[in-house]
């Protein structure tokens, strides 16, 4: 989802209604539980294989090629995003 489509979407909403974050439990039910957002930032992001999704990349972490530039996947898009990030976890 880019920013442009979430402020679209929002726009009508109450201005003062509570926003979470709803994700699958993971249980037999399949219960969906929603989690209260904490912060709102942007992020280094990259593909995580173990995860098969997403993952926030840590202060200090992010990995150059040795002339600086970022790697790159096999069909050469930046392996590196930046995503605006909605977080459940306090800091």
């Amino acid at each position: 989802m880019k920013v442009k489509q979430l402020i679209e979407f929002l726009k009508n909403e109450d201005k003062d209604a509570e926003v979470g974050f709803s994700y699958n439990y993971g249980d037999h039910g399949n219960t969906h539980v929603v989690a209260d957002i904490h912060s709102c930032e942007e992020m280094e992001t990259t593909f995580s294989e173990y995860h098969r999704m997403g993952r926030v990349i840590e202060d200090g972490e992010m990995d150059e090629d040795e002339d600086g530039d970022e790697d790159e996947d096999e069909e050469g898009r930046p392996t590196v995003k930046r995503m605006v990030i909605l977080s459940c976890n306090k800091k």
